[in-house]
């Protein structure tokens, strides 16, 4: 605080948290420190560095899955929302799915994004894998739909719908909007 504020030298206080920081990310004292890291980060254009400082971290705290993938989710985000760079986003999402794997908050940040890029095979294949992993009824039918509707329209591929549309009606015999959009596409 003094460097930042007598002396004016964000870079030498963004140095001085960080290594406060990397002594024990995992300490309650660490998110404080972290907040004023990416205040920093804003304050001087230092995102980049920011980045670099929790890759690091989260390498070496890869034995402990979940400060590792909440770091890595942390960059994605910085990637998404200060450096506008959602495929550095995308890339540290998956990196922090690898992680954790069943961290739903990785996987709906990953769904928004392939939804604002446009990566329709991405986002089909996410919902698959959401699919998979379910087990609750509703949220199943739910995504289900949003694929047979994915593969409608945006992947135009007819065959594929019909088929997922058909397993809503498995799971949820008489779905109106799964019955509506066979009858549209046959």
């Amino acid at each position: 605080a003094v460097r930042e504020r007598e002396l004016e030298d964000l870079p030498g206080a963004f140095g001085a948290l960080a290594k406060a920081f990397r002594q024990d990310p995992a300490a309650d004292v660490s998110q404080e420190l972290l907040a004023e890291l990416e205040r920093l980060s804003e304050a001087g254009g230092m995102w980049t560095r920011c980045v670099e400082l929790l890759d690091a971290v989260a390498e070496e705290y890869q034995d402990e899955p979940g400060l590792s993938s909440a770091l890595v989710m942390r960059t994605a985000r910085v990637h998404e929302v200060y450096l506008e760079d959602p495929t550095g986003a995308i890339d540290r999402y998956r990196r922090a799915m690898q992680i954790d794997p069943g961290r739903v908050e990785i996987l709906e940040s990953l769904d928004g994004l392939f939804k604002r890029e446009a990566r329709w095979e991405d986002l089909a294949d996410l919902l698959r894998l959401r699919v998979a992993e379910t087990s609750d009824a509703s949220d199943r039918v739910e995504l289900l739909m949003r694929l047979g509707e994915l593969q409608e329209t945006a992947l135009e591929r007819l065959d594929e719908a019909i088929e997922v549309y058909r397993q809503v009606l498995d799971d949820v015999a008489h779905h109106p909007p799964a019955i509506d959009a066979l009858e549209r596409l046959f």
